[in-house]
């Protein structure tokens, strides 16, 4: 926790831009974390209405830990994520992961057309990265 002045807030944090470091110190003295402009926009002001509290619960995690500075809180965000999506493909009715997976895709994307096989390409491609990983 930083508890300098405003004009020592405004020196550390010249100094990060000057270093190419995505930090800033904010008014409160923490040390926050600076995303890319397009993420932020994207994940900065999202509320999470799954239908689902836990996976809510695990996004909501997930956008909380993104900023943090630490790579091993960010790492947790991406665990987090994961998860999140492993639990989506479960929400839907059907008798095995893959028909519910199948299901969510068919909510989301016409059935059958293109954007929806795309679609089941990248989710197989996103759980096949993340089964890869401990």
């Amino acid at each position: 926790m930083w508890s300098q002045s405003a004009g020592a807030r405004t020196d550390v944090n010249m100094l990060f831009r000057r270093n190419a470091l995505a930090f800033e110190i904010t008014p409160a003295g923490e040390a926050r974390r600076l995303l890319p402009v397009p993420l932020a926009d994207t994940i900065g002001w999202m509320l999470f209405q799954t239908g689902d509290a836990e996976t809510d619960r695990l996004l909501e995690a997930a956008q909380r830990r993104i900023l943090l500075p630490k790579p091993e809180d960010r790492q947790d965000a991406l665990e987090k994520l994961w998860d999140a999506f492993e639990r989506l493909k479960t929400l839907e009715p059907g008798a095995n992961e893959r028909e519910q997976a199948n299901a969510l895709l068919d909510r989301v994307a016409a059935p059958g057309s293109a954007f929806c096989q795309a679609l089941a390409r990248e989710a197989m491609e996103l759980t096949g990265i993340g089964n890869s990983f401990p």
